[in-house]
């Protein structure tokens, strides 16, 4: 009898003990994310930088010239679930060329904003998220790019948050040009709005957490071999 009361006693005392452990529940959290870094390079100038220069632009119109552009996430958990994260640029010089495609791919490499130039860009990696953009919309405009899989990929650390590349998607053709207002722009500079779902486990520390789940299955199997045994003497 005593044998029993105690295998109860043991169940009761595992059941009260899990609950008390802080269990942290996923939560909705957003950011709007300013550029840590951004430069244009230009096909013209291989060798010159252009990383202070806002606007910073993209096109063809007298040479091929590209945008990159860096954001910090590093306060983003890991694990976190993105929702949306969208890439928004304040374009105030213009170029009419019709309706245009733009290309944003993920950066392969780092880079630095003070020395990037032509030559020394980085590649890209993987697949482009493109925009169709009618460039007959007169300037100023806002434009924007869904990055979502690109920040999921970066905080899953599935690749490395190299930043991105913006490019027109035929530069061989086209007399465009687009200037978005960089960070060293006096206003309405780059900026990424994420918004995320952190991870349940974020904030709990996982030894601890498995460490009192080992201690209650040991609990518990304890208290089931005692009243397993206790009912067959009884």
């Amino acid at each position: 009898m005593r044998a029993s009361v105690w295998a109860v006693g043991t169940v009761l005392l595992a059941m009260s003990i899990f609950p008390a452990f802080p269990v942290v529940s996923a939560a909705m959290e957003s950011a709007a994310f300013p550029a840590a870094i951004d430069a244009e390079v230009r096909q013209n100038s291989p060798n010159t930088n252009f990383g202070s220069d806002s606007p910073m632009r993209i096109g063809t119109q007298t040479d091929v010239r590209r945008v990159f552009i860096q954001f910090d996430l590093s306060s983003v958990e890991s694990g976190s679930g993105i929702i949306s994260a969208t890439l928004s640029l304040r374009a105030v010089s213009c170029t009419s060329s019709g309706v245009r495609t733009f290309n944003v791919h993920t950066v392969a490499a780092s880079w630095v904003e003070a020395s990037v130039t032509w030559n020394t860009q980085p590649a890209t990696v993987g697949s482009p998220v493109q925009k169709v953009v009618d460039t007959g919309i007169l300037c100023p405009v806002q434009d924007t790019f869904d990055v979502t899989e690109f920040v999921q990929a970066w905080v899953d650390a599935e690749i490395v948050n190299n930043g991105m590349r913006l490019s027109d998607s035929n530069e061989a053709t086209g007399a465009l040009l687009r200037g978005w207002v960089s960070r060293d722009g006096p206003s309405q500079n780059p900026h990424l709005d994420v918004v995320w779902r952190t991870s349940p486990l974020a904030g709990v520390d996982l030894t601890a957490l498995l460490m009192l789940i080992a201690f209650i299955v040991i609990l518990v199997a304890a208290a089931v071999f005692v009243f397993v045994i206790s009912g067959r003497i009884g």
